[in-house]
């Protein structure tokens, strides 16, 4: 980054060949003498450079061309010795576009009234000589800063001091160029801006690289680049902490941005607390010391603020104090001692402290040193076990609260390094997809949705975890803005299409029982954004279950059959695979049960006779959608008259079932022993179906 001292200002003196050359040479050394005093007085943050007192338009048209692509150049004073005509300057100054200041200043203190003559006469007009210059700012209409006072005196210096260090401001912002690692803050509007006409009216170059181009760097920091930055800190500020792991990853992250900053030549950056994929924690005290060092910071994408900040610090440079990006968070209101409040999360700048600053650790409101969802299941299973023992890789300071699971629940804390990877959230089916088929099977679950009379404001939904309902939600959102339609309730195993539905105003609130993916980790910490047990969410004997107040759930299957029985626990090789969740607690529930697969999965039909193993009862679903049509239980008639005229591929399940055995054939029934493995339970505590142990196949007598 540049430093203010790195700019000069170039000091012009006016004047006309009229008085002569003694007069001339005269004013040449008095300008001298006093750019040598301002330099010499320790007020100025830059240097002064003495130029050539300017007789001639083209002379001034010169010198004010000069400084213009002069880069160490940050502004012109100009001093009017004796008179010198206004009209010389205009051509020298009406394209002049850097910062101008008109010391309106006279050499000598006093007048000499005893010794008084035309020579000192001619030699010191700067009283009228200063007056036909402002004269002519003004007819240009030109930006400039007037300061009045004897040079020597120590307001006037101070004035010119502050508006050198504004005009550096102006330097470096013409120069500066800045990395955004995120997008501005959800639904936030100050954050929001123009960088295009940024770069055009302040020369503020704002770029974006994504979040793991920094990771990328941060996974080649070594161990000892590591333990320089620690030293650095133990220099800096007071270790207020044992948990050193937690400080020695926030060095990793400085060392990783400073690298990109330094090969980028960028002097400020912007993170965003929901944007941090790859990355274990916030980078707090990374952007604390990089501060520090004068680096410009905003949070929540605000690059706004990290501009104004790095221009601020630049301007601020050797003088007591500091400057800080901070926030107003509350006001004092007390008559006669008011006070504001300022902070912000993790990021303000240690040069504003009174004294040296501590380095403490302290956990997230919501998880610890790696982020989980929901607890919902566990917080069921901690009302009936025996012994409830929690795992943790963070203790925090009593209470814990909001506590998914109450202590009055847990005999037993076992604490440990790590609690796991959450890196590893979002993989296999709960990941978004890009296949066209899913795809289409997606837009025609929409087109089924809206075309019934469940669609309407103030509905409630939810979707299962395969990639096709994942990608409804999607298509769904886009039909909801259009039509002005707002959901009431989002229920789940919450995916990020859904959490994008809370954070984009299209829905009052979600209700969690368990995330799929990080975007729904981080969305649990939105106010809207609540936790609710399984108890609550889906058992028939309490006495408002969620799932009974859903107008729509989307689900997925392995295989359905013509009795639209579903089966999401046994694959086709009678292996189980997963288990039921809440799939037939959800389609018991809700008005209107639809379940997408595709007519194949890999070369198995996924439409068959007989699904291997029942797990959730035909009864229940209401539309099976999949990519050769869609098939509507007949049990649901008004859902058949409803559709009578919307142009989407229906067919029977059984015409489903015969498209699928004419592409792959039907495929031998898997043959199981007698061995009970497995219990499929209903909702209401019936056994709806058992898993056996597969037998060892054996060819039939025909194919012997």
């Amino acid at each position: 980054m540049k430093s203010i001292k790195e700019y000069e200002f170039w000091f012009v003196t006016g004047s006309q060949h009229l008085y002569g050359p003694e007069t001339l040479e005269q004013v040449a050394k008095d300008s001298q003498a006093m750019v040598d005093g301002l330099n010499a007085s320790g007020k100025m943050p830059c240097k002064i450079v003495y130029k050539p007192t300017v007789k001639t338009p083209a002379e001034i048209k010169k010198v004010f061309k000069e400084a213009s692509y002069d880069d160490k150049c940050a502004g012109v004073i100009a001093w009017m010795h004796t008179f010198s005509p206004s009209k010389m300057w205009i051509n020298g100054l009406k394209d002049f576009k850097k910062p101008y200041c008109h010391f309106h200043t006279q050499f000598n203190r006093e007048i000499p009234w005893n010794e008084i003559d035309m020579d000192f006469m001619n030699l010191n007009q700067s009283a009228h000589g200063d007056r036909e210059h402002g004269f002519i700012g003004s007819r240009l209409r030109m930006a400039r800063k007037v300061i009045v006072g004897y040079w020597e005196d120590e307001e006037p210096q101070t004035k010119l001091a502050n508006w050198m260090r504004s005009a550096c401001g102006y330097a470096i912002s013409q120069e500066l160029k800045m990395v955004r690692f995120s997008d501005n803050m959800r639904q936030v509007a100050v954050t929001e801006g123009d960088k295009v006409e940024a770069e055009i009216k302040f020369g503020w170059d704002v770029e974006y690289r994504p979040i793991g181009d920094i990771v990328d760097i941060l996974n080649e920091v070594t161990e000892a680049e590591i333990d320089a930055k620690m030293a650095e800190y133990e220099s800096r500020y007071t270790m207020d902490t044992d948990n050193i792991d937690a400080v020695r990853y926030q060095a990793k992250e400085e060392i990783a941005i400073r690298k990109m900053c330094e090969q980028f030549d960028y002097s400020a950056f912007v993170t965003h607390f929901d944007t941090l994929h790859g990355l274990d924690q916030l980078p707090g005290l990374a952007a604390q010391n990089m501060m520090a060092d004068g680096y410009g910071f905003g949070a929540e994408g605000d690059w706004k603020v990290a501009a104004m900040d790095v221009i601020m610090k630049s301007m601020a440079e050797g003088m007591t104090g500091g400057t800080a990006f901070m926030e107003d968070y509350t006001y004092h209101l007390e008559k006669g001692n008011e006070h504001i409040l300022g902070a912000h999360m993790l990021e303000v700048c240690p040069l504003v402290a009174a004294d040296k600053p501590k380095i403490q650790v302290h956990p997230l409101g919501i998880g610890g040193k790696s982020d989980c969802g929901v607890l919902s299941y566990a917080m069921v299973d901690g009302d009936y076990a025996d012994k409830v023992v929690a795992i943790t890789d963070t203790l925090v300071p009593f209470p814990n609260f909001p506590a998914h699971i109450s202590m009055t629940k847990v005999d037993y804390v076992v604490e440990v390094d790590a609690i796991g990877d959450p890196n590893k959230i979002a993989t296999g089916a709960a990941k978004p997809t890009t296949d066209m088929r899913k795809l289409m099977m997606a837009d025609y679950c929409t087109q089924f949705v809206i075309n019934t009379p469940y669609f309407k404001d103030g509905f409630s939904y939810q979707t299962g975890v395969g990639g096709a309902s994942i990608a409804s939600t999607i298509s769904l959102a886009k039909v909801m803005k259009e039509r002005n339609i707002r959901m009431r309730f989002g229920v789940g195993g919450l995916t990020k299409p859904m959490c994008d539905l809370l954070i984009n105003d299209q829905v009052d609130c979600l209700l969690d029982t368990q995330d799929f993916d990080l975007a729904a980790v981080e969305s649990v910490k939105n106010l809207k954004h609540f936790r609710i047990s399984a108890g609550e969410y889906a058992d028939p004997f309490n006495k408002g279950a969620v799932v009974n107040k859903l107008d729509f759930v989307i689900l997925a299957a392995l295989e359905v059959d013509v009795h639209f029985n579903c089966n999401v626990v046994v694959g086709s090789d009678g292996m189980i695979t997963g288990a039921q969740g809440g799939h037939p607690d959800t389609a018991a529930g809700a008005k209107c049960t639809i379940v997408i697969a595709p007519l194949l999965q890999g070369r198995i039909p996924a439409i068959c006779t007989d699904v291997t193993t029942v797990t959730t009862p035909g009864e229940s679903i209401d539309v099976v959608i999949t990519d050769y049509g869609i098939a509507i239980n007949p049990l649901r008639q008004d859902l058949i008259d409803c559709m009578k005229d919307v142009d989407l591929p229906f067919k029977t399940i059984e015409e489903l079932r015969d498209i699928a055995y004419s592409m792959a054939g039907e495929p031998e029934k898997v043959q199981f022993g007698d061995r009970v493995v497995g219990i499929i339970e209903g909702r209401d505590g019936t056994i709806m179906d058992v898993v056996r142990q597969v037998k060892d196949f054996e060819f039939s007598d025909e194919e012997n």
